[in-house]
């Protein structure tokens, strides 16, 4: 293949690649230009809290401590677990759960009206009754994973937003 022809098709991927919005994972590109926002969270320690806070440094945005009416403000409410039964064994214990995880937050930017969205976010999960300790931090991994996934798009949303 000659060499026009290999630089054409770079070229052609290149502009594929960056006209869908294609991202490296972890990063967060600010469209809005949000240079700090005030958080509030109803657990301020909490492990939603360190996503997000996590996710804003990504995204280079300052995370103010006191509320300024002048500033756009990020509240996150409580979160919400379910988990409900998909299938059982013979013998009738569960077999697969499906693990729920939900979270509502609302976005306030100086004059205008505050936005709210809801995240769900359901993954399946099979439960090993030999291997109760393992399943269990499993269980827990896809909690902690659900979590991060709902502040990636928190802040997705934030730096998406009409300025």
């Amino acid at each position: 293949m000659s060499i026009l022809k290999q630089a054409s098709l770079w070229l052609a991927g290149l502009l594929l690649l960056t006209g869908c919005g294609f991202t490296p994972k972890g990063q967060v590109i600010n469209r809005a230009d949000i240079n700090s926002v005030y958080l509030s969270t109803p657990d301020p320690y909490g492990q939603l809290t360190r996503e997000v806070e996590q996710q804003l440094r990504f995204a280079k945005i300052d995370i103010l401590r006191h509320p300024d009416e002048h500033m756009v403000q990020l509240r996150v409410g409580s979160e919400q677990q379910s988990k409900r039964t998909i299938s059982l064994y013979d013998n009738g214990q569960s077999a697969e759960y499906e693990l729920g995880y939900g979270v509502q937050y609302q976005i306030i930017q100086p004059g205008k009206e505050p936005l709210s969205f809801t995240i769900n976010i359901h993954r399946d999960f099979l439960e090993n009754p030999q291997q109760a300790l393992a399943s269990s931090r499993e269980a827990e991994l896809i909690l902690n994973e659900m979590r991060e996934h709902a502040a990636r798009r928190i802040i997705r949303r934030l730096t998406t937003l009409e300025p």
